[in-house]
């Protein structure tokens, strides 16, 4: 039986009130769910507003994965599973040409079925349908390729019709059902089609109608992304720019049943790539360029043009995502355009008054939130929510906000990281059931279920039996992760020391055996220990377990500094790959061997300026530097800080680019191997020999970095490898402000800040180096000394640049009554009073004020036995100050105590403790030894 439940994003929005026309709530109308914890389409309603009152996750170490299963190991571009819906008690995904069931306790894959075409990238969710219009037959709704659409019955897992193709053209937009259609966009490239299609149909489905922009006046445009809001009234959508992403837009609203155009706002900014969402009287939408856009609607339809509101999220800024509405708070990512798959940048997660669409508050986020986020209003405290949603960058996790109106602060939270084989990009909204468990998938092609589970490991540690040294772990700890690789330097007897820690309410297993929190036990190593907590919790009266699994891969260090396998190729496709007779992979003699050190090309007559090594490790862990030797033209920004040839990536191995220098036949690089234990080394000559001089010009700089101080010069050499005559070096510098070059390189800081020297010739890659120009400075460690008479102390810098010279001087003739200065700065202290001295570097003063008084003690090490006290005796005070004990460390305070009056009283414990006295200035310590 089905269970009930109260949810948000379920229940329909309430009735307008009766001061509304009944026109306006036939406009804005909706329709139950089919079931309470059913999530159907996108945004798990017709509003499309992703609202849910069911309690979610809301802390990561208590968060982790309940099941990951992979629909598709080929990679995500055009094999990618779309985002899941819930029906009952199953998920459906689609994935390249199949139609998935999902167990969703385990996401088992239960039953599947082919389809008539692929569904590419699978960026929305497919959605469902049953009422009276499908015969009470569940049906799912499928964005195939070439602008179809395929019903499905779930039942049966049998097609019931496909739509007629629109070569080329992508349908990437969310499906809508509503009122027994269905609808969607297309896109290609520049053009494309809105379109519905009556759900009662067989076979091969032609549309009920069809609006293409470039029939009716408005330009040839497509539909990227974009869902639309359909009421009893009219079907609002909004199409593509009309020179792409840049170019104006248009909102449509069109009559639901015909395709009839109503009314439409065409000059929007940009493409409008996100669905359109309802929240109240009023319709939201975002552009692709970074705006919000508010609209109301009139009771036949038309936009009421008077309450547009628009408001951009900043420069730069790209939007894709759906808005969420919530108490009168919309939320919106905002990527930063300038880095919009990379986890820098100033990507946010927009907070702005729904009314107004003022923005309210701008939070930071790990990666830039490019699909709609989904809100609980279960928070525990009255108008605060939670915002969950996904970043475009690895490792796809899901990640939180907190708001409420009036909130100013706070950051973004990591709810819950994929393990590494699921780590990838993520443009992927979420969902959830009635449970708080939460659904998504990201580009590694799995489908994950997140849910909470407080039963964690607080700390894990795995040590060699031996030496008691920690293993290497791979990642860090962290209650979190579940997966570890942990390397230990030298396993004695395949059996390591293991010590978990968990709270003490939870129950700790070692391969099926108790363990107490903190203590360590001997373990033999297997292909994977496991390490289980369990957690009991009485909810409701009932009792709930919670287990969490950590698997650890235990293994020793490797000593194997051999390659496994050695490839050279003229293309950047991944060499391993390419079938061994391919003409892109060049011919090496001698064949290759992991003990043969020295490989020779065959001569390569290509005009390829480069080519690329792809070697392969024998030992995972193992490290590997590929070092120009001879004639290798390789760029400044293709060497690491070592000058070692960086790696760059292309499909699943690395690959070492080789560029030829002018003037050479031959190009040598070596490879250097270091096992993982760092015992064993090899060095492998690879040298690519060319018929002709097809290489480059290499311009090398002698330094690469300066740091300078101002008004400080410095000369710059440049070297050009493969120079001809007539050949001529060019100087400049990014910042003349900053420092400026001359045609010889001599470089000159002008004042504080960072710029870059370029040298460049003609027919080589420029060369540069970045100046960091600092000011003059000088600073003592301290300004204020208190010294015993008769006591010395030599004065340390804290800063000083350039390192000139210090003078010093008294500060006035009555100084020198008190204190001495030696040549080496040294100053000691003559009689009780104060005295001033003047330090001067790089023409800057600092003051050095030194007070001489007298403080001391009869004792400082004595002797107490257990229980006995002993009060701190003070032999010089003057001038008189007021004296004040303290322990030195917090450990001390196992050993002993003190009173503001220096009686010292030692405790039941025996060993060495320390109290510190201070007056005037003068710090001393007391040793106590407790016996």
């Amino acid at each position: 039986m089905r269970k009930s439940m109260s949810r948000s994003i379920l229940n329909r929005y309430k009735l307008l009130t009766i001061s509304v026309a009944v026109a306006i709530a036939v406009v804005f109308s909706g329709s139950p769910a089919v079931y309470g914890q059913d999530w159907t389409s996108f945004g798990g309603n017709d509003d499309h507003n992703c609202v849910t009152d069911v309690k979610l996750p809301d802390k990561a170490d208590e968060t982790s994965l309940k099941w990951g299963t992979q629909l598709s190991k080929e990679g995500a571009m055009g094999n990618s599973c779309t985002p899941p819906i819930i029906v009952g008690d199953k998920l459906y995904s689609a994935s390249k040409n199949e139609l998935l069931e999902l167990d969703k306790e385990n996401g088992d894959i239960l039953r599947k079925t082919s389809l008539s075409g692929n569904v590419r990238y699978a960026m929305n969710p497919i959605a469902y349908a049953k009422d009276s219009h499908t015969n009470n037959e569940p049906y799912v709704f499928i964005q195939l390729d070439n602008g179809r659409i395929q019903c499905v019955n779930i039942k049966t897992m049998k097609s019931v019709w496909v739509s007629s193709a629109y070569k080329n053209e992508q349908t990437i937009s969310p499906v809508v059902y509503k009122n027994g259609k269905v609808y969607t966009g297309t896109w290609n490239n520049k053009k494309g089609r809105f379109l519905c299609f009556d759900v009662k149909g067989k076979d091969t489905q032609s549309p009920k109608w069809s609006l293409d922009p470039s029939q009716n006046g408005d330009g040839a445009r497509g539909f990227y992304w974009v869902g639309a809001y359909v009421s009893e009234r009219c079907a609002v959508f909004g199409s593509d720019g009309s020179n792409e992403e840049k170019g104006k837009s248009i909102l449509y609203s069109v009559d639901p049943d015909t395709g009839t155009v109503i009314d439409k706002i065409d000059n929007v900014d940009s493409a409008i790539r996100s669905t359109v969402v309802r929240s109240g009287d009023f319709l939201y939408f975002t552009t692709y360029t970074g705006s919000v856009y508010k609209v109301g609607m009139k009771d036949n339809g038309k936009f009421n043009k008077a309450s547009i509101k628009q408001q951009s999220l900043g420069e730069k800024k790209i939007v894709t995502g759906s808005p969420v509405i919530s108490n009168n708070r919309l939320y919106i990512g905002a990527v930063d355009s300038g880095n919009q798959f990379g986890s820098t940048g100033n990507h946010r997660m927009m907070v702005l008054n729904a009314d107004t669409l003022k923005i309210e508050r701008a939070v930071n986020t790990p990666g830039g939130p490019k699909a709609q986020a989904l809100l609980s209003t279960n928070t525990g405290e009255t108008g605060k929510v939670r915002v969950y949603f996904t970043c475009n960058t690895p490792p796809g996790g899901i990640f939180f906000i907190e708001d409420k109106p009036g909130m100013n602060s706070g950051e973004c939270k990591t709810l819950f990281t994929p393990e590494k084989e699921m780590q990838e990009h993520c443009i992927s909204p979420l969902c959830c059931d009635e449970d708080g468990n939460i659904y998504y998938k990201n580009d590694s092609n799995y489908l994950m279920a997140v849910k909470r589970n407080p039963a964690k490991l607080t700390g894990l540690s795995v040590k060699d039996k031996k030496n008691g040294v920690e293993g290497k772990w791979i990642p860090a700890f962290s209650p979190r992760n579940s997966k570890y690789e942990i390397i230990i330097k030298k396993i004695i007897g395949n059996k390591v020391s293991i010590t978990p820690k968990a709270p003490k309410e939870q129950k700790i297993e070692i391969d099926g055996k108790e363990v107490k929190s903190g203590d360590s036990v001997d373990v033999a190593v297997k292909d994977t220990n496991k390490v289980v907590v369990t957690l009991k919790e009485n909810i409701g009266g009932k009792t709930v377990t919670y287990k969490r699994k950590y698997s650890l891969k235990i293994r020793q260090s490797g000593s194997n500094a051999f390659l496994s396998d050695l490839r050279i190729s003229k293309t950047n496709q991944d060499a391993y790959t390419l079938d061994e007779n391919s003409d892109a992979l060049l011919e090496y003699t001698p064949k290759f061997n992991p003990n043969n050190l020295t490989y020779h090309t065959k001569l390569f007559d290509g005009d390829n300026r480069f080519v690329n090594i792809w070697p392969k490790l024998q030992q995972k862990g193992a490290k590997l530097k590929v070092k120009p030797a001879e004639n290798v033209a390789n760029s400044q920004d293709q060497l690491d800080e070592e000058g070692n040839i960086k790696p760059e990536t292309s499909g699943d191995n690395p690959r070492y680019p080789v560029y030829f220098q002018a003037g050479s036949k031959a190009s040598t690089v070596k490879l250097l191997v270091t096992s993982e234990n760092g015992t064993e080394t090899k060095e492998y000559s690879v040298t690519i020999v060319r018929s002709k001089d097809i290489g480059k010009k290499v311009l090398k700089l002698s330094k690469t970095k300066l740091s300078m101080y101002k008004g400080q010069t410095y000369k710059l050499k440049a070297e050009l490898k493969g120079k001809k005559t007539g050949d001529i070096i060019k100087w400049k510098s990014i910042n003349k402000k900053v420092a400026k070059v001359d045609q010889k390189g001599n470089v000159t800081a002008l004042k504080p800040g960072k710029t870059l020297i370029y040298v460049t010739c003609k027919g080589a890659d420029e060369a540069f180096c970045s100046v960091k120009v600092t000011p003059k400075e000088f600073k003592l460690s301290t300004n204020k000394i208190s010294l015993n008479p008769g006591q010395k102390y030599r004065i340390s810098i804290a800063k000083r640049n350039p390192k000139g010279k210090i003078h010093y001087k008294f500060a006035d003739n009555k100084s020198k009554k008190y204190i001495t200065i030696y040549k080496d700065g040294t100053i000691k202290a003559k009689k009780i009073g104060t005295g001033q001295v003047i330090f001067t570097c790089n023409g800057i003063k600092q003051k050095l004020t030194v007070k001489v008084c007298q403080f001391q003690l009869k004792k400082t090490v004595i002797k107490l036995k257990r229980g006995k006290s002993y009060k701190l005796e003070v032999s010089k005070n003057k001038p008189k100050g007021k004296v004040r004990y303290s322990l030195k460390g917090k450990s001390d305070g196992r050993y002993l105590s003190i009173s503001s009056k220096g009686v010292v009283k030692a405790k039941k414990n025996k060993g060495t403790a320390y109290v510190v006295a201070k007056c005037n200035g003068i710090r001393i310590t007391v040793k106590v030894v407790i016996v």
